[in-house]
């Protein structure tokens, strides 16, 4: 990319972040994070951190069964003043920031134009469920920045730039520690790399060994005291007896699609689809509590557009291993949210697939990229409406 279609790039991704910011802005002013249902859980993780200033087991607190990155960052940064929720919030908008310029940077490396760019990163900064977990005390933005970066790694070795292994080192552990669902993505990723970088294998270990090292550490004491790496909280505290969702599903939980008030009482994949664009069971402003009017016609429509997009990416991924990863980490990571919900009844959100929006907005970029280049100009008009219904979604308007 030269410096024209970088300045193109920069011009076209400006009208975006400025409602990135308005939607954030809206967020913050009215949204409470008290008043999601595991607030309370996560504020014990961090406090723990902070007080005893060591790791809590996964037994100790319904939130501590996950991995530690998002929140021991977190607590680093409440000491420049800000209260452990605000820390928090901040280092979930931060790494949602970072997401769309990720998204934006791999599209670019992988020759597409500047409207391109434009479309990956306003998939990211502007779908209403990434400004949702980015403005409350959530881990899904960081563990998906480290997805972002693993697929980076992997663009930029294929461009034979030794930057690639840097991005991996740092990829590595923000996937792994960060989530149990990052492990999915690196359980795609890390084979894909071994055999594309099997000549420089040393090399390559070098940069994974402290990520990889540490992720070692963590999950071997869980193995230690759980006789597992991952042990649920589902499991620990025995949710079941909570009863509702927590103990069985309704009949046709996954075979009925609805999207009604409550979703996630009777239709998983209604549930989860909604979450993407909405809230279900309540209105939780700025955010909508249904999909349905225009919104459900722009949700539709994108959503056709993005699978397309996938299709296109796995085609090509039959070619070129990066777009291989591209389109099955997203694929994966859905595998795993479905395989999750059919072993634990409960009522997971839909906002858990958003670790994988990176690979998909690469697709979307890369898709746009391979129309011919009279369209780019309609593609990124388009881009800017749609743009301007989401940030309205969100309640920026």
């Amino acid at each position: 990319m030269g410096p024209a279609e970088r300045r193109r790039t920069a011009l076209a991704l400006l009208p975006l972040a400025v409602l990135g910011v308005a939607v954030g802005v809206a967020a913050y002013r009215v949204f409470d994070p008290a008043i999601a249902g595991d607030h309370s859980a996560q504020v014990e993780y961090l406090e723990f951190i902070r007080r005893r200033h060591r790791l809590p087991l996964a037994e100790q607190g319904f939130a501590m069964y996950h991995p530690p990155a998002y929140y021991l960052l977190s607590v680093v940064v409440s000491y420049v003043g800000l209260s452990l929720t605000d820390a928090a919030r901040a280092v979930a908008t931060t790494a949602w920031a970072l997401e769309g310029v990720v998204a934006a940077v791999i599209v670019a490396r992988l020759g597409g134009r500047w409207a391109a760019s434009a479309a990956a990163a306003g998939l990211v900064w502007l779908l209403p469920g990434q400004a949702n977990v980015a403005t409350r005390i959530y881990p899904e933005t960081l563990v998906g920045l480290g997805v972002g970066l693993l697929v980076l790694g992997m663009v930029e070795l294929r461009r034979e730039s030794p930057s690639g292994y840097w991005w991996l080192g740092l990829g590595v552990p923000l996937a792994g520690l960060t989530k149990f669902s990052g492990l999915v993505a690196l359980a795609v990723v890390l084979p894909l790399v071994v055999w594309t970088e099997r000549a420089r294998l040393r090399r390559l270990a070098a940069v994974l060994a402290p990520g990889l090292g540490l992720m070692a550490l963590f999950y071997g004491r869980n193995v230690a005291h759980y006789g597992t790496p991952t042990p649920l909280n589902a499991d620990l505290f025995h949710l079941e007896r909570l009863g509702g969702l927590y103990a069985a599903y309704p009949k046709g939980f996954f075979t009925r699609l609805s999207l009604g008030r409550c979703a996630a009482e009777h239709s998983f994949y209604g549930s989860a689809w909604k979450w993407l664009w909405a809230t279900d069971c309540g209105v939780k402003p700025p955010w909508r509590g249904s999909v349905d009017g225009w919104l459900l016609v722009v949700a539709l429509l994108t959503s056709l557009v993005v699978l397309v997009a996938w299709l296109w990416a796995a085609r090509t991924g039959r070619r070129h291993l990066v777009w291989a990863a591209i389109a099955l980490v997203p694929l994966a990571l859905l595998l795993a949210f479905i395989a999750y919900n059919v072993r634990v009844p409960s009522g997971s959100s839909g906002l858990y697939v958003l670790v994988g929006i990176i690979p998909v907005a690469v697709a979307l970029g890369g898709f746009a990229s391979r129309l011919p280049v009279r369209f780019d100009i309609l593609v990124y008009v388009a881009l800017l409406g749609w743009a301007v219904a989401m940030a309205t979604a969100s309640g920026a308007f």
